[in-house]
């Protein structure tokens, strides 16, 4: 998933090691921000940018880089957007309850049913 994703930056690299590196390093930041509702990229963009700028037009390239590599990020995995981590860890929460509330089937209560069991 991460080679897809960083393949924009791969290809910028070419065959130089340490630009590949390179390379991956920045598509694990841009994906670890892809991860963050926006008002929490800002603030995590904004610390990026005090290690990788050293002007203005860094700044600014850089802005751009995160931002397409977000959007890149939202359009490869949807299901990995911050909404849909809450919605798929609160569905997840609901059935866990549900799960530990009542002694069933699911759960091996005395109304369970075996494999063993028959019709």
């Amino acid at each position: 998933m991460l080679v897809q994703f960083a393949a924009p930056l791969l290809e910028a690299a070419g065959d130089d090691p340490e630009r590949q590196q390179r390379a991956f390093t920045l598509a694990t930041a841009f994906w670890n921000l892809a991860l963050l509702e926006p008002e929490q990229q800002d603030d995590v963009l904004a610390d990026l940018l005090k290690v990788v700028a050293r002007d203005e037009d860094d700044v600014s390239a850089f802005r751009g880089l995160a931002a397409n590599m977000v959007a890149r990020h939202r359009d490869l995995f949807p299901e990995l957007e911050p909404s849909a981590l809450v919605r798929a860890a609160s569905s997840r929460e609901h059935v866990g309850r549900a799960v530990e509330s009542e002694p069933g089937p699911a759960r091996g209560g005395d109304d369970a049913v075996t494999a063993t069991d028959g019709p």
